[in-house]
């Protein structure tokens, strides 16, 4: 499977022939564009929440191959795609991840609180069904844990970053239980997906700042990321919920 800018009416050359600053505000506009219409978007009301998220969910993932094609990516997917409920457990390298994840894979994610008051892209987020989730908070913990359950109990993908930060993807940091006792709770499987960027200097971490990267990444006139799929793991397939974690994490690593 392969994402690219041919979806749209420019040819990737012609994308690629772009001078970098006019690269890169045609592609800052397209963002913006599409965080207005998602935030603007339509949805069923609360008492079809099944119906709500399996459109959120395909709206989400057109949203990200048209995205990721009018940045110059080529996703080259491999493995088995998942269908219905799973937990999709990812390493996390960026803020491109859920897109890459759902240009490929209809699903929902759950993201950091702090990415809601995001300006407009915060809207656009919450409008697409994205979980947000505030760490330092026990009640909105529990409220994001029946969020997450809704999307699973719709029979959506839930995509989740087990590490809980951003890596190089030079490593990959210990995989904390969370989700996956959801996924033992509900009985629903767990697939591994890897996520590799051809730069390490693509990844966004830690103190980054977020403008002065995107500019760097959408100045790029091709971008090659990898995304694998590893085998669906049973939610049995380990004794305990760490336990399961752990060969998630296991997985993931071989994938990237």
């Amino acid at each position: 499977m392969s994402v690219d800018a041919s979806t749209l009416a420019l040819s990737p050359a012609t994308l690629a022939r772009w001078p970098a600053s006019v690269r890169v505000a045609d592609r800052a506009l397209h963002v913006a564009w599409w965080a207005a219409r998602a935030a603007l978007r339509a949805r069923p009301p609360e008492s079809r929440m099944d119906e709500r998220h399996a459109e959120a969910a395909a709206f989400f993932s057109h949203l990200s191959r048209r995205l990721l094609a009018r940045h110059g990516v080529d996703l080259q997917v491999r493995g088995r795609l998942p269908e219905g409920a799973c937990l999709l457990a990812a390493n996390h390298v960026g803020y491109l991840d859920p897109l890459i994840v759902a240009a490929a894979c209809p699903s929902l994610a759950i993201a950091k609180s702090e990415l809601a008051g995001w300006p407009l892209l915060g809207r656009g987020m919450q409008s697409l069904g994205v979980v947000f989730v505030d760490r330092n908070s026990r009640r909105a913990g529990a409220m994001a844990l029946r969020a997450a359950r809704s999307v699973l109990e719709a029979d959506v993908p839930l995509l989740n970053f087990p590490e809980g930060t951003t890596t190089r993807g030079d490593e990959l940091l210990p995989f904390a239980p969370g989700l996956f006792g959801l996924a033992r709770k509900l009985g629903v499987p767990v697939v591994p997906v890897g996520i590799r960027l051809p730069d390490p200097a693509l990844a966004w971490v830690g103190q980054d700042t977020f403008v002065p990267h995107y500019v760097a990444f959408a100045a790029r006139p091709r971008t090659a990321i990898r995304l694998s799929f590893g085998e669906a793991l049973p939610s049995v397939a380990a004794q305990d919920t760490q336990a399961l974690a752990d060969l998630a994490r296991a997985r993931v690593a071989a994938l990237i």
